[in-house]
């Protein structure tokens, strides 16, 4: 048989099937809307903040979302059906040029069966504040609408994409792909290849028709949120109705009759090709396919030299059977053209060598050598144990598939090609026995047959012996099986062990001997794993006391520390006689953890709230205690106590504010500040830092990959990131000698693309698998009390996600840790630092008047007075109405510094109005939200001059002052 090759593109999806509309009358008010969200379903958001404004159509809807993010979200909305599948669980509505996913209960989707395109809908439930698709809680179909109704946009407009929009496309349709739950097609204009899903069904042969036609699709454009780079575009176009796809100019029909379509089965998946039976064909997107599958596909002529081409059309669907293998020698597989067919043939092991994920036997077969190449499916046993019978010299029976050898390079005729360690047997092992060997064996023979001799004579007597034994063996076999438990002990009318569980030992560290009295085996083995030794005592003793005591009771058990439930009961057959007592023992440690965890989840849930809902009073207290400690320290300027203490008192201040930044870093109320730095750079310095904190039994080591790529981030806390993670390592090293390795590379992962990975590794104690799950969690550590706050992970990872990265631990008890540290890859220049110029900065020319806002007394009393005291006209308000108010008598300010977080008018509204009334005015804000100022910063409408993080000193605010005066007097 020939050799074939072929490039082909295959991507798992589904088809969609239209459905059938059932109708129900628009009769719910509004306030039934609010009852309705309440109930959970998938997606659903109990829970959150549900804002009691009603949204009546899908943009209100959007900018009241935009406005309140982290809130849900009323609304009651009449819309336009553009998307609808059996296969999917959700639906897409349009409004206008706004379009959005919906999700519903079950009921409601069973009334969307039948639906059209354009059909007019009413919507009504909640939006969730952490994803963009709608909850719907009741759906109503309006009537039958009209498609020429929806406002149609070309795809692309100027390059870009008209996301969320009803889309018109036109383009020579390129491939085809079909599954029994998808139809995509590829559709290729002069500049791209754009990603087409059909939720409609379509014959087989109208199908292939289209391949090479122009057409003309129109639907809902989105982002394909599974294209892969290689085999689909980034976005792709809904369609659920034939009427969308129409043929503008059918393809050549010539080429339609030369077609020819072939089957095949997959037997092997490698990294860019498929292996069936007799062919080797070039895919983009292997990975996606299943081995066992039966493909059909289109091949056409290409350019190059080798035989086959490029596959245009796909049609995948599961076999029942896998091709049977051609039984033959290494040898004649050339000669017999089996390449790229399953056989089964066997060879002598020459050597057999070890990668992460496959083995490679290196075999001989009468003077043909091969090779052969595994990669089990299964990776939960390591390789090395899987092929722990195999040894160099064993012969082997194989079955697998053959393939070119030419990517391993061993100038080998051919390489076979298994993913099953069943499909390899040791057939024959090479044994040499010496003649000391051979002597002992006769001797053995001879005793056998005379210990076989002399148990024929004893049979019978031991079958009789045995028949009253198995009665009692079966009654206690059965009273076991339905205790079953982690460790089983069965003793007998004379109390002493008659049967014992193997987990006994894992349980209890000691063994328990058949024949032990029930006396010896409470005092040698039980009673040291119970942290209240009389209290099992007492149930022991009662149990023997009672015959017919069942009873189960919870012990909290030592040496490990946990819980054991023990049970006990007696032993009777089937004519209730007592045989004797049963006592199981189940470890329910872990249920106890999931208990204490659980209220552990609770607690940390209330620190997060209070995390970010205290944070603005706390900050105010800090602003007003700093104000007015530094009003201390100007007024006792000349007395050296007054100014000591007062320093001391705001350094406690400033250690304050840092760990309040901290806590908001944890719950995500902060902004990272970013810039592009140098990866390799930072790595350095914080080494050289590292290297002089860590003792000598530290064996530290730096490991930079040249050419390391720059990324966006924070100098400062992503330094902080990397030394919790080297000073975990050093801790996990206790006092023994140990290694901590840091190192970095270019890499590429899933979800992020082109990244760095920062690894810190170390060879400490390990973390157990139990504990392993929660090192993420705030305030979860396994230090000793007093020695860590358990928020160094936590806030580690907070500041990784904010910078788009992600941080995985893996661990094995005993052998060490390794934390991984994945951040984007900058593509934009590393930025310097500026060298600061050695000039004095012109300061204010004169006194300002400034206009300070702020909701709180103190805060506004005491930050007054410290502007006084520097020489400036302070006014004060309470909020933004009084600012408004005073503004409209007297706007005579140089300045207006205005809190954001105020009570019924926001700093936000109120900076708004100011704008509109006089947009020429200072305005600074101030906020200890960073994220908050953050977002009105990057508004160009509303145009803040500068922003003041709280707590504030009085240094940082006339330093302010002078920059934006010295930039007045430049522009003057």
């Amino acid at each position: 048989m020939s050799r074939r090759q072929a490039k082909l593109g295959f991507r798992s999806m589904h088809v969609g099937i239209p459905l059938v509309y059932q109708f129900r009358r628009r009769t719910v008010a509004i306030a039934a809307l609010i009852l309705l969200s309440g109930f959970a379903f998938p997606g659903s958001v109990l829970g959150h903040d549900v804002d009691d404004t009603l949204a009546e159509t899908l943009n209100e809807l959007t900018q009241t979302r935009n406005a309140h993010p982290d809130r849900s979200h009323a609304f009651d909305i009449e819309a336009q059906l553009v998307f609808e599948t059996r296969e999917w669980n959700r639906f897409r509505v349009i409004e206008g040029l706004r379009s959005d996913w919906c999700v519903a209960p079950t009921e409601y989707r069973q009334r969307l069966m039948g639906a059209r395109l354009g059909d007019r809908l009413r919507i009504r439930g909640t939006s969730s504040p952490n994803t963009t698709i709608l909850n719907c809680t009741y759906v109503e179909l309006l009537g039958r609408g009209d498609v020429d109704s929806l406002m149609t946009v070309p795809a692309i407009d100027g390059g870009v994409a008209n996301l969320s929009r009803y889309v018109v496309h036109t383009g020579v349709v390129k491939n085809v792909f079909v599954s029994p739950r998808l139809i995509r097609l590829d559709l290729k204009d002069p500049q791209r290849l754009l990603s087409i899903y059909v939720g409609f069904a379509m014959p087989i042969e109208e199908l292939r028709t289209l391949l090479g036609a122009t057409v003309t699709v129109t639907g809902v454009m989105e982002t394909n949120p599974q294209a892969s780079p290689l085999s689909e575009s980034p976005v792709r176009i809904l369609s659920m109705s034939p009427e969308q796809l129409q043929i503008q100019e059918p393809a050549d029909p010539a080429s339609i009759q030369q077609r020819k379509y072939e089957t095949g089965q997959i037997t092997y998946i490698g990294e860019d090709y498929v292996l069936t039976d007799g062919s080797r064909i070039q895919t983009i997107d292997s990975p996606r396919l299943q081995v066992g599958g039966r493909i059909e596909y289109s091949v056409t002529p290409t350019d190059s030299n080798e035989p086959g081409g490029e596959a245009k059309w796909i049609s995948t669907g599961l076999a029942s059977t896998f091709p049977a293998a051609v039984a033959t020698r290494a040898s004649d597989i050339i000669d017999r053209e089996l390449m790229f067919h399953r056989v089964r043939t066997q060879g002598r092991v020459r050597s057999i060598d070890f990668s992460d994920h496959a083995a490679q036997l290196k075999l001989d077969d009468e003077g043909t050598n091969f090779s052969a190449w595994i990669t089990p499916r299964n990776l939960a046993v390591p390789i090395r144990e899987q092929f722990s019978g195999i040894e160099a010299g064993d012969w082997v029976q194989l079955t697998g598939t053959v393939d070119s050898p030419t990517a391993l390079q061993t100038g080998e005729p051919f390489l076979l090609r298994i993913d099953r360690t069943s499909d390899i047997v040791v057939a024959s092992r090479l044994v040499q026995l010496e003649s000391r060997t051979v002597a002992l064996m006769l001797l053995g023979f001879g005793a056998l047959a005379s210990t076989a001799f002399f148990w024929q004579r004893s049979l019978r007597h031991q079958v009789r012996m045995a028949t009253e034994e198995l009665r009692s063996l079966n009654a206690r076999i059965m009273a076991a099986t339905r205790a079953v438990r982690d460790g089983i002990l069965v003793l007998d009318l004379d109390n002493r062990v008659a049967q014992v569980d193997e987990d006994i030992q894992a349980i209890f560290g000691n063994q328990i001997a058949v024949g032990d009295g029930a006396d010896r085996t409470l005092r040698c083995v039980l009673l040291s794993r119970f942290a209240d030794s009389q209290d099992f005592h007492e149930f022991w003793d009662q149990s023997f006391r009672d015959p017919t005591l069942t009873a189960a009771r919870e012990f909290q058990s030592v040496h490990p520390t946990g819980w054991l439930s023990v049970y006990t009961a007696p032993v009777v057959d089937t004519n209730d006689r007592h045989l004797g007592r049963i006592v199981t023992f189940e470890d329910i440690s872990k249920k106890k953890q999931i208990e204490e965890e659980y209220l552990q989840s609770q607690k940390i849930s209330a620190i997060g709230r209070l995390a970010g809902g205290v944070a603005h009073d706390f900050n105010n207290a800090l602003q007003v205690i700093g104000a007015r400690l530094e009003l201390l320290s100007s007024l006792g300027a000349d007395d050296d106590r007054i100014r000591e203490h007062s320093q001391a008192a705001t350094m406690a201040v400033d250690k304050a504010s840092e760990m309040n930044r901290q806590l908001l870093t944890f719950s995500r109320r902060t902004t990272i500040e970013s810039k592009t730095l140098c990866t390799a750079n930072l790595i350095q310095e914080t080494a050289e830092m590292l290297r002089n904190t860590f003792q000598a039994n530290i064996n530290f080591r730096v490991s930079i990959a040249p050419d390391l790529w720059p990324v966006e981030s924070n100098a400062a806390q992503l330094q902080q990131v990397l030394i919790n993670l080297c000073f975990n390592a050093r801790d996990a090293a206790k006092h023994a000698v140990g290694t901590i390795e840091l190192s970095a590379i270019n890499t590429v992962r899933e979800g992020i693309g082109e990244c760095v990975q920062i690894s810190v590794t170390d060879d400490g104690v390990g973390i157990a698998a139990e504990t392993l799950r929660h090192v993420f969690e705030p305030f979860f550590t396994t230090k000793a009390v007093g020695e860590g706050t358990g928020l160094g992970l936590s806030t580690s990872l907070s500041v990784v996600e904010q910078l788009g990265g992600r941080m995985t631990c893996q661990s094995d008890l005993g052998k060490g840790t390794r934390m991984d540290v994945h951040l984007p890859r900058s593509k934009r220049s590393v930025e310097e630092v500026p060298i600061e110029s050695a000039k004095p900065q012109p300061t204010a020319a004169r006194s300002q008047r400034i206009l300070l806002v702020d909701d709180d007394e103190a805060v506004r009393k005491s930050t007054s007075l410290l502007l006084t005291n520097l020489g400036h006209e302070a006014h004060v308000a309470n909020g933004g109405k009084q600012t408004l108010s005073i503004l409209e008598d007297d706007s005579n300010f140089d300045f207006i510094l205005l809190d954001l977080t105020m009570p019924d008018m926001s700093g936000r509204e109120t900076l708004i109005e100011i704008r509109r009334r006089l947009p020429d005015m200072r305005v600074i804000i101030c906020s200890g939200f960073s994220d908050d100022a953050s977002h009105i910063m990057e508004t160009d409408a509303l145009r803040a001059d500068a922003f003041l993080s709280k707590p504030f000193r009085i240094r940082d605010f006339q330093k302010l002052i002078d920059s934006l005066a010295s930039l007045d007097q430049s522009i003057a």
